[in-house]
């Protein structure tokens, strides 16, 4: 009969060994970090205010956003992950790719590389703007792109025309020396 219990005991122990490795633990030195005090924030509430925010920079033109990040630029802490960063990284998605300013890696950084961080629901939306600020970039790229090949396509357009004119030409004085030989 004893055999039983501890038999269970020893197959449901490595079952619960295994289930806690799913949950993301936050080290002390972490807990003390500044910007910790946003954790306690409920996430959902969190999520919502800076959607609200990203949403309303829709207002703004690229001054406009240029302004606000240089504002949010100096409450930014060297290691933590809190809304300010988030909200530098929504302005950064929304400006143009040629713009100078910080890099997306710089303000996302702490949100990316730390383990706690990159489970939550902040480190979630970090990785959502770091992909669109990455699309962002490539679009921009692929759209100067595209305006360059729609200018070389002009000026061949261009020189085609120029040459067909020259060679309209060319055929009208063939024909008038043709009628002149026929005379």
């Amino acid at each position: 009969m004893s055999k039983m219990p501890l038999a269970l005991i020893l197959l449901t122990l490595p079952l619960m060994m295994t289930g806690c490795r799913y949950f993301p633990v936050e080290s002390s030195q972490d807990a003390n970090a500044p910007g910790t005090a946003e954790l306690a924030q409920p996430d959902a509430r969190r999520i919502t205010e800076l959607l609200g925010y990203y949403r309303d920079l829709d207002r703004l033109d690229q001054s406009g956003l240029k302004t606000r990040l240089t504002g949010l630029q100096g409450s930014l802490e060297k290691n933590d992950c809190t809304t300010v960063r988030l909200k530098s990284a929504m302005i950064l998605s929304r400006l143009s790719a040629h713009e100078s300013g910080p890099s997306s890696q710089t303000v996302l950084d702490p949100c990316l590389n730390n383990a706690f961080n990159r489970y939550s629901a902040a480190g979630k939306l970090a990785f959502l703007l770091q992909d669109l600020i990455e699309t962002r970039k490539a679009a921009d790229g692929a759209q100067a792109e595209l305006q360059n090949y729609h200018h070389q396509i002009k000026t061949l357009q261009d020189e085609n025309e120029k040459l067909h004119k020259q060679l309209e030409g060319l055929k009208a004085i063939e024909k008038s020396i043709q009628q002149r030989n026929q005379l």
